[in-house]
């Protein structure tokens, strides 16, 4: 294990001009779709948040003057980060896994894979870790120390993020497996067999794994199956691979593929889909009754939860491969273009921006008022949640307006004592 130089750095936006979502002429607002969990604002202990994938956290806006910070490690930061307990987890293209206290960045522990970590998940004290070289270990969350390991198929990725139900761990491979473990000693309950690689992160819900697969189906499994070759409820067959991972709310299935589909969650039925301008990798989030996802073609789009209505899009830099996620009315996302986006959740309209130094492919966790996500210049990002509350291309982070203000008020008072003392 060692220990990495801590690394603070000042918020830095761009200067090119603001963008202004687009909004359709015919955009209504939509009934909200129930059926959304409701997590502990302080905790984002797996992909997308919670079990049901919706991606929305439940925390309250802090003040400004929260601190945020980067942390350097060894190389490329992809993977999106996971927050339990205080503590901070992500991964590197250098193989490391580092935790960190979630608020001050204080390093705690790191540890050295057997190869690329792409994918964590926090349950029970229990941290587990989805590697390049296909295997999956489980530590012990506070220390890192392994429990059990189990190898899918070498040197076959393991990107899908686990997610865990019931004392049950289900992952995806991409030996075209879904796989359902003990999350106590990681034995076997069953294996799904695939088309395609599966770089989709299962969703649970109501004893169902929901998967995408790059054969561009999306299935439905009995999360309890009692065949060793687990059990398949239906499949529903889109136009493209399914890298996106599905989002369940409201007794309907989110995912993207070529377009965005929605799906009946008992049956696999079409409902609609929506089409945008290149392939859609980023995974839904599902709040208020609305769809927010990313799509290749660089934009962010936001979409009625029940008829697929475009509300309005906003149109970033780079491609927006990082799933969205939503808190406190804000959509929080990264694009290709090295920025992290704030958006307002209702009308799509630009809050703030922040620059980073790379390409942004890791996706948001937002717990306890602040973002954490990761950046290809090799840091890991905390910023709060209310970065900034006007101009989003204003160069001043909000917590220094006050100084300034300050410092204008005594150069005018000090410019009327010296015209005054001319007389």
């Amino acid at each position: 294990m060692s220990i990495f130089l801590l690394f603070c750095v000042g918020a830095s936006f761009g200067s090119s001009a603001p963008r202004t979502a687009i909004v359709p002429s015919n955009a209504v607002d939509v009934a909200t779709v129930p059926g959304s969990s409701d997590p502990s604002g302080g905790e984002w202990p797996m992909f997308r948040g919670q079990l049901n994938h919706t991606g929305v956290a439940y925390t309250t806006i802090t003040n400004s003057t929260s601190p945020y910070w980067s942390y350097s490690t060894g190389a490329a930061v992809w993977c999106s980060p996971v927050v339990a307990n205080g503590r901070l987890y992500v991964t590197s293209y250098d193989s490391k896994i580092y935790c960190l206290n979630a608020t001050t960045k204080a390093f705690l522990w790191s540890l050295l894979m057997t190869s690329s970590v792409y994918a964590l998940a926090v349950t029970d004290g229990r941290l587990l870790v989805g590697c390049g070289d296909g295997n999956v270990f489980c530590l012990d969350a506070t220390t890192g120390s392994p429990i059990w390991y189990k190898l899918t198929t070498l040197n076959e990725a393991v990107v899908s993020a686990p997610a865990v139900a019931g004392g049950r761990v289900y992952v995806g491979s991409q030996d075209k497996n879904v796989y359902c473990w003990n999350l106590s000693n990681g034995w076997n309950f069953w294996t799904y067999t695939t088309g395609g690689l599966v770089l989709s992160s299962p969703a649970i819900v109501g004893g169902r794994v929901y998967i995408g697969s790059q054969d561009n189906k999306v299935y439905c499994l009995n999360a309890t199956a009692a065949s060793a070759a687990g059990q398949l409820l239906w499949s529903y067959t889109t136009g493209g691979l399914v890298d996106s991972s599905p989002a369940i709310a409201g007794g309907r299935v989110y995912v993207g593929s070529n377009k965005v589909y929605c799906l009946d969650a008992t049956s696999g039925t079409s409902l609609w889909n929506y089409t945008t301008g290149a392939s859609v990798q980023s995974s839904p989030a599902v709040a208020s009754g609305r769809v927010y996802v990313g799509s290749n073609d660089n934009t962010v789009y936001c979409l009625g939860a029940i008829t697929g209505t475009s509300l309005w899009n906003y149109t970033t830099g780079g491609s927006v491969y990082s799933s969205p996620a939503v808190a406190s009315g804000r959509v929080y996302v990264g694009s290709g273009d090295k920025k992290i986006y704030c958006l307002n959740a209702t009308t799509g309209e630009s809050l703030w921006s922040y620059t980073t130094g790379g390409v942004v492919q890791s996706s948001p966790a937002v717990a306890n008022g602040r973002v954490y996500v990761g950046s290809f210049d090799n840091k890991i990002y905390c910023l709060p949640i209310d970065l900034l509350t006007a101009n989003p291309d204003q160069q001043i982070p909000v917590f220094t307006m006050p100084f300034i203000l300050l410092g204008a008020i005594i150069a005018v008072g000090f410019f009327i004592l010296k015209k005054q003392m001319k007389f």
